[in-house]
């Protein structure tokens, strides 16, 4: 299991919020359907990232995410929720999110697909983190 998340101010009131995915990485070929934690903590975030106010992010598939970004894609400054996802047989597919009714709704429509060695890692200027694995 994998921790992913992306900091950006997804519902536009300011403060920074927190888009954060926990998933199981993929074994082989197959993706692995478990994404036990897909949740934006909306700002203002206390110290240890909690919040008075979580919302679902409702995103069609649970495999795992390689990666989120908060990117702002139309420029109205507002952070769209930019996932990465598994596939399967080896690809990465990219997915746009948006705030939506109390949570952010990632489009099931892919925007991009990847193989897993050719996707675009860490751009200049996303704000994003990488793994946090369990110890």
């Amino acid at each position: 299991m994998e921790t992913r998340g992306a900091f950006g101010d997804f519902d536009g009131d300011g403060y920074l919020d927190l888009a954060i995915f926990y998933s199981q990485r993929d074994e082989g070929d197959s993706p692995r359907d478990n994404t036990v934690v897909h949740e934006v903590h909306y700002g203002p975030l206390a110290r240890d990232l909690s919040s008075d106010r979580i919302g679902t992010i409702r995103i069609g598939s649970s495999s795992f995410v390689y990666e989120a970004r908060a990117i702002d894609t139309n420029h109205n400054g507002r952070a769209e929720l930019e996932v990465f996802q598994s596939g399967g047989d080896g690809s990465v597919s990219r997915h746009l999110g948006r705030q939506d009714r109390g949570g952010v709704y990632v489009s099931r429509e892919e925007t991009d697909v990847y193989g897993v060695s050719d996707w675009p890692y860490r751009e200049p200027g996303a704000l994003g983190y990488g793994a946090c694995e369990d110890r």
